[in-house]
């Protein structure tokens, strides 16, 4: 009996065997809540990348298997800002770069991967220590 009830419950998309849900309206956004889990990191990446959408051809749609495709999405642009984060209070604007082309995804990995690489070059030499005057001497008596 309670097979029965759920089978009609269980057809979704195309009879496959699951049933699509819509969030509610208390529930249609996700929030990052696990602070205390958060990896103290200087550099912040934020970036964006455009796509135009283009109809599938029949042809196209025949060589597709196992999926329901209604459109193409091919990369037109990107913007990516890199911020640097010392704390919540001091911040500057390490990079930026914004490019439209055809070769939109081939130019963004190749500057990310060239950022990504000055950012580890930062990371790896050793900060100055800044210190007050005395500050040597009384970590010096401290450690003795």
């Amino acid at each position: 009996k309670r097979f029965k009830e759920h089978l009609p419950k269980c057809k979704g998309l195309n009879e496959a065997p699951q049933r699509p849900k819509v969030p509610g309206k208390d529930e249609n956004e996700k929030y990052f809540r696990n602070y205390k889990c958060m990896q103290p990191n200087p550099y912040r990446i934020f970036w964006d990348l455009e796509m135009l959408t283009e109809k599938l051809t029949p042809e196209e749609k025949m060589k597709l298997t196992n999926t329901e495709r209604l459109q193409m999405h091919k990369p037109c642009g990107y913007y990516y800002i890199i911020v640097r984060m010392d704390s919540s209070l001091n911040y500057e604007v390490v990079s930026y770069d914004l490019y439209r082309g055809s070769d939109t995804l081939e130019k963004f990995v190749e500057r990310i991967e060239g950022e990504l690489l000055n950012i580890q070059e930062d990371l790896s030499a050793p900060a100055e220590i800044i210190m007050a005057p005395g500050d040597l001497k009384a970590y010096n008596e401290s450690t003795e």
